[in-house]
């Protein structure tokens, strides 16, 4: 989902709302699969389509929940 999902969403909301850039909220879900596009993708894409990425709530598993 973080490799093409987003891309293609960033790409059609551009087109639909006819403008250069948006603001992405991302929540749970939505935050991991920006943070992977943006370790994984073409930085380029994001720069030049995204004025803010604002990442609420992240999804995560702590490693070691049982140790003090």
């Amino acid at each position: 989902m973080g490799l093409y999902d987003d891309v293609a969403n960033i790409k059609m909301i551009k087109q639909k709302a006819d403008v250069d850039k948006v603001f992405y909220i991302g929540y749970s879900q939505g935050t991991a699969q920006m943070f992977y596009s943006l370790a994984k993708k073409d930085q380029s894409f994001f720069k030049d389509s995204l004025y803010k990425a604002v990442m609420l709530a992240p999804c995560m598993m702590p490693n070691n929940s049982n140790k003090a």
